[in-house]
């Protein structure tokens, strides 16, 4: 990959750099177009990240005027090729036109995914109920192969340590790199506009559609990230397996007869304070389940005729005041919804230090290409996600069939 900051001391101006796209002739458009992608590619970047280094915004007049408006390279971009820029996207008319400048110049179909990408995100803030951001503590853009990080203890009882004596040497602990790769996935689909609805629709009517290629983008990505979180991710192993029996003879004695396929609260209790104390030191701020289990989530914690629910019950007797979202256990906890846990099962663990995310850089930029050779418009959504663990030992799976 080239140094992106040697894009940014090359930049050139809107006209250098794009000209070619607004070129009269279908053919020179088109060539101009996957010549501009090709460039993008070779910095691993997206396209509207690429804009944003490679556009000089002093270079001409015409650029010191988009930047006096207050925008950036990629947005001064899209209103050198007539485009739509941030309220342009409730203008019909704009939109209008929008559909024209892509049949008329082929080569700004290069920037058709970011143009209805942003058009969809004008006009609905609608959140999927499964997301992707509700699992993983962080997300970040590769440029490469990358390999699943462990962390070795190097200095005895590193993990135990909890201050350091005056003049004692600082207990380290190796961060390394194993042999195992963080596995790669492409997600995603997309459309292909016949001519006859390409020349009579405008672009704001395929907002129903991208909506439904974003969201089932993000259940294949919700559906991977469980997958790691419930059977590890090649280094660090399966999340162990607590048993709702086990939690509830604890408190009951062992032959006590645990309730099955129904969330016990005060067994569930139990596994959090097992997680937050007792030698795990993870406490849970995050639990993942399908949606039956939302709803036995949401339903422990609905009040009944009597009007309290029975966490409210023993909080009215002297049991800790717990709502539901659970304060109290360092951090307050979250439900994340995935339909892919298994059914009578909660994955329980602490999102900062569990679940990484890495998004392959320009990724879609080989869709892009596409658009523009084809004479059909394409629209594709598609994304290269990989995930790793950091810590192996912040995951516990609760089972209540158990």
């Amino acid at each position: 990959m080239k140094s992106i900051l040697a894009l940014k001391e090359n930049a050139k101006s809107l006209k250098e750099l794009l000209g070619g796209l607004k070129s009269e002739k279908r053919v020179d458009s088109q060539n101009a177009g996957i010549e501009f992608a090709e460039k993008a590619k070779e910095y691993g970047m997206a396209i509207d990240d690429y804009l944003r280094f490679a556009v000089d915004l002093d270079a001409d007049e015409e650029g010191k005027k988009y930047k006096a408006a207050g925008l950036d390279g990629y947005e001064a971009a899209l209103a050198y090729l007539g485009l739509p820029v941030r309220e342009d996207y409730s203008k019909k008319i704009s939109l209008a036109a929008t559909g024209e400048t892509f049949q008329s110049y082929p080569g700004t179909r290069v920037l058709f995914p970011q143009v209805v990408d942003s058009v969809l995100r004008f006009s609905t803030n609608q959140d999927y109920l499964e997301s992707v951001s509700a699992l993983v503590g962080n997300s970040r853009t590769t440029t490469g192969t990358e390999m699943v990080s462990v962390v070795a203890h190097s200095d005895k009882d590193a993990e135990g340590t909890f201050f350091v004596a005056q003049g004692a040497d600082i207990p380290l602990r190796m961060i390394k790199t194993s042999e195992q790769m963080v596995s790669m996935y492409k997600h995603g689909s997309g459309y292909e506009f016949t001519y006859e609805f390409e020349r009579r629709a405008a672009i704001d009517i395929l907002i129903p559609y991208v909506a439904r290629i974003n969201r089932q983008l993000g259940l294949s990505k919700v559906a991977l990230a469980t997958t790691i979180l419930i059977n590890g991710d090649g280094v660090h192993p399966a999340a162990p397996i607590v048993k709702q029996s086990d939690m509830y003879k604890k408190i009951n004695g062992e032959a006590a007869q645990a309730p099955t396929n129904k969330i016990d609260y005060p067994s569930l209790l139990s596994w959090l304070v097992d997680r937050a104390g007792n030698g795990a030191h993870a406490p849970i701020d995050t639990i993942a389940g399908n949606y039956d289990m939302y709803l036995q989530w949401m339903l422990m914690f609905t009040p009944t005729l009597s009007g309290i629910s029975q966490p409210e019950a023993m909080a009215k007797v002297g049991g800790p005041v717990v709502t539901a979202n659970i304060p109290g256990m360092f951090s307050p906890i979250k439900f994340a919804l995935s339909s892919t846990v298994p059914a009578g099962k909660l994955i329980g663990f602490t999102k900062a230090e569990t679940l990484e995310e890495l998004i392959e850089a320009g990724s879609q930029i080989s869709e892009s290409e596409k658009a523009i050779r084809n004479q059909k418009t394409t629209y594709v959504k598609s994304e290269v996600t990989g995930y790793r663990l950091v810590f192996g030992d912040t995951r516990s799976i609760y089972d209540t069939k158990q």
